[in-house]
């Protein structure tokens, strides 16, 4: 009877802590994030493409987003993502000492992505907030090709975009915090035989946050 009368306590405490928690995140509904996402798999995604990539630069996925608090588990917003990157590319097996001096192509390229955002918090205590995030929306690429340094095209595509994250943990308090996500991100041309804007991207997300 005394086990059960403490367990009872605790519940109720809990639970009390619980709903003040969810309360306080309605106090601050806005929230501004600027992160930087990296893409892990890039290798493997470029090997399955069919062509060897030789990066001369390139950026991480940067990112800006608003989301607002619906309620104390749902998040609505929009999020501006871009990315760029400079590749010489060869035909997959190409030999070493012909990539020196046989035909190569040359590009730069950049993608902007603009989704609608849903986020889905499933866990919320004082400090530590667990999330799942899922967006899509529209995506463009620009390109400058060149082969042997003579310019071939310049060209803008309109394509769609999917990102998801079923892992996302945010640390901090009332207004500061900090957040991390395991995520994907998927961009295609329309009709999407045209070529893939990002496959395998955007692995590992790092942000600062505030809220207000």
């Amino acid at each position: 009877m005394k086990r059960t009368f403490t367990l009872l306590l605790l519940a109720l405490a809990f639970l009390s802590v619980s709903a003040e928690t969810k309360e306080r995140a309605l106090e601050n509904r806005h929230e501004v994030r600027l992160g930087v996402g990296d893409h892990i798999f890039i290798p493997w995604s470029d090997a399955y493409m069919g062509k060897e990539l030789d990066y001369k630069w390139t950026t991480q996925n940067i990112f800006l987003e608003y989301t607002y608090q619906v309620c104390p588990w749902l998040g609505i917003g929009l999020q501006y993502n871009m990315r760029g990157c400079g590749i010489n590319t060869f035909l997959t097996g190409f030999p070493e000492e012909e990539k020196l001096t046989g035909e190569y192509e040359q590009y730069s390229s950049w993608n902007f992505d603009i989704m609608p955002v849903l986020r889905f918090t499933y866990y919320r205590s004082e400090w530590i907030s667990l999330y799942a995030s899922l967006a899509s929306g529209f995506a463009v690429n620009y390109e400058c090709k060149q082969t042997d340094d003579v310019t071939d095209y310049r060209t803008t595509t309109l394509g769609y975009n999917i990102y998801g994250s079923p892992f996302g943990i945010a640390v901090g308090k009332e207004h500061w915090f900090g957040t991390f996500e395991i995520g994907q991100l998927f961009a295609a041309a329309v009709p999407s035989e045209r070529f893939i804007f990002a496959l395998l991207e955007r692995n590992l997300n790092l942000s600062v946050a505030y809220r207000f």
